[in-house]
């Protein structure tokens, strides 16, 4: 592909479906910008849709992991207390109550012969919903008696993340790498449980996820089939959570409701020395380096009663 100097070429393609679910009005959009330069290619997209599509790499409604998240768990702070997932035998966009907007925006810029910039930006904010009813009907003894769980499940993800890779060609044998990702991903769920249309059961839980990593990779080559690669990496990841019950679920003779706070942190620092090979058979790399890692965990359970709150049990833990 030749494109003329000083010129950019752009292309613009859009998508719009409009219908109904019941009484409600389904919407599907989506647009897609490319634009292509001699030292500039970007890809940016659009979409907003109700009807349970989710054009996004991160799924809020089973949480089924992606590559990335199975490649870094052990990097990533656990969230001990656990987000509702929805479980259903139907298809999940039969079954996916959503109103998703998610927008990406990704660029490739060549500046100068030696550096080349690579950026990724991405936005998702949604709102699942689902509603459950189970009726059991019993017959015991000739007296018949009924008894029902109403369920109402609110979610409402919100995800910010950017991504920026710098690589510098020092010479003709040597590579100068830096990649830095942050991620601030925030979640509200709000559950309601009605039992035999008399007891109700509520909790909210919030979650936040912040996550930052940023490496620096030094690669020369020492002949024509050997290399040495130099990698400093850090990264930093906190999951604070918190979970309210009403009403109270621990002593419910004393507090109204209850409170369950947990919050977790990791930080690695690690630094890496690779010798890098090949030979006529096969590869090679031998790989030496230290790995610093600095764990920290909490948690607190609280009662509240007449808008006092009285902690009832909690510890810190350092690693």
């Amino acid at each position: 592909l030749t494109l003329k100097k000083r010129r950019a070429d752009y292309s613009v393609s859009m998508d719009l479906g409009v219908g109904s679910v019941g009484s409600n009005v389904a919407t599907d959009a989506a647009t897609n910008i490319l634009g292509i330069g001699k030292k500039y290619k970007s890809f940016a997209t659009a979409s907003f849709n109700n009807i349970g599509i989710n054009n996004s790499p991160f799924d809020y409604f089973a949480y089924n992991p992606n590559f990335e998240q199975l490649k870094e768990s052990g990097l990533l702070a656990v969230k001990y207390i656990p987000d509702t997932y929805f479980n259903t035998n139907i298809d999940a966009k039969r079954s996916n109550v959503n109103n998703a907007f998610f927008g990406s925006y990704n660029a490739v810029f060549k500046i100068g012969k030696r550096l080349s910039i690579k950026s990724n930006l991405y936005y998702l904010n949604d709102k699942i919903r689902a509603h459950q009813l189970n009726v059991a009907s019993n017959n015991i003894n000739g007296q018949e008696f009924k008894t029902s769980d109403q369920n109402t499940i609110i979610k409402k993800p919100t995800q910010m993340r950017g991504d920026l890779e710098a690589k510098y060609n020092i010479s003709n044998k040597s590579l100068l790498e830096y990649a830095v990702q942050y991620k601030d991903e925030r979640i509200n769920t709000k559950n309601n449980v009605l039992q035999n249309n008399t007891n109700t059961f509520n909790t909210s839980l919030a979650t936040k996820d912040n996550y930052f990593k940023q490496t620096l990779t030094y690669t020369t080559k020492i002949s024509e089939r050997k290399a040495i690669q130099l990698l400093a990496k850090h990264t930093l990841s906190e999951a604070p959570q918190n979970i309210s019950y009403s009403p109270a679920v621990f002593d419910p003779v004393t507090y109204l409701s209850n409170t369950q706070s947990s919050g977790y942190k990791k930080e690695h620092l690690i630094f890496m020395a690779n010798l890098l090979g090949s030979r006529s058979k096969g590869k090679y790399m031998l790989t030496t380096g230290t790995d610093f890692r600095n764990i920290k965990f909490f948690s607190d359970l609280t009662g509240e009663l007449n808008n006092n709150t009285t902690s009832v049990n909690g510890f810190q833990n350092k690693f």
